[in-house]
């Protein structure tokens, strides 16, 4: 079962019991999903977190006041969701972060974990799930398999709607993500439930897949096309935001400062440009191979 909103809540229901996974920006939504649930007798017990982002994390303080359900979360994340600060600070370069009076950055509540999650099969009570790292989204994103074969994702896939929507997507490491692409294609689930969005079948979820690659491999294609000459990383970030018409706000700019810094991390390991300290700035340029 998946409780449709901005982000999907999935719901694992075992007799009267609810296992929820990820919780939303936001009180409204997980009262939303509360009273749904309270209205079919049913108790969350357990909340799982695919990963640390705001808008996965935010609803648990909510659920845990009203319910006392624990909290299980990625084992390599836990340090962002029980103290978010620490999150917003991996934008600034660790730096206390600044914004002008008016931003609005997504920023989650804290939240206390009951246990940390590491790949593999686990039972809450007895209902039994199985565990995936799938990192690339973001560093200990993990994805959850149940027994009737549902996978939910995270963000370790966004659909079509979504890739078409905005120019970039978020996500950290290309390496990473490529290789839980692969991860989720050979897992044996049969419906894949993304954190935003249509639900998605084993076809479908091939084709995403491979739209989304092309994506990535368009914004390579891009970067290597501004880097026919030398060029520093500030002005990369701009021209690349240019052409693909990235919104003009801060909030979009530190995203995609770090989206790019994905794409040049990997042209920089597979060889394809090089790097250099040149007066106290960052230069990319054209490798020699």
């Amino acid at each position: 079962m998946v409780f449709r909103a901005p982000t999907n809540l999935g719901v694992i229901i075992s007799g009267e019991k609810v296992i929820v996974i990820d919780t939303g920006y936001g009180d409204d939504k997980a009262r939303r999903l509360l009273k749904e649930l309270k209205n079919l007798n049913k108790q969350v017990i357990a909340i799982i977190n695919t990963h640390c982002h705001a808008d996965h994390i935010d609803g648990n303080k909510y659920l845990i006041k009203r319910t006392g359900a624990k909290l299980f979360a990625p084992a390599k994340e836990v340090s962002y969701i029980e103290n978010p600060e620490l999150y917003m600070r991996t934008f600034f370069n660790q730096a206390r972060p600044w914004f002008p009076k008016g931003t609005k950055f997504m920023t989650a509540k804290p939240s206390e974990v009951d246990q940390k999650l590491v790949e593999g099969e686990f039972k809450i009570e007895n209902i039994t799930l199985r565990i995936l790292d799938l990192p690339g989204h973001s560093f200990g994103q993990i994805g959850v398999l149940t027994e009737d074969k549902v996978l939910y994702m995270g963000d370790a896939v966004f659909t079509k709607e979504i890739l078409d929507k905005y120019p970039l997507v978020f996500y950290t490491d290309i390496d990473s993500l490529i290789a839980s692409f692969s991860k989720i294609l050979k897992c044996d689930a049969e419906i894949f439930v993304p954190g935003h969005r249509e639900i998605l079948t084993r076809e479908k979820l091939e084709d995403t897949i491979d739209y989304y690659k092309e994506k990535i491999e368009k914004i390579n294609r891009a970067i290597l096309d501004l880097l026919k000459h030398s060029t520093g990383i500030s002005e990369i970030i701009t021209k690349l935001c240019k052409r693909l018409n990235v919104p003009h706000t801060f909030e979009q700019y530190y995203l995609a400062k770090t989206i790019i810094s994905a794409h040049l991390s990997w042209l920089v390991n597979h060889e394809f440009i090089e790097i250099e300290l040149r007066n106290y700035d960052l230069i990319f340029k054209p490798s020699k191979k």
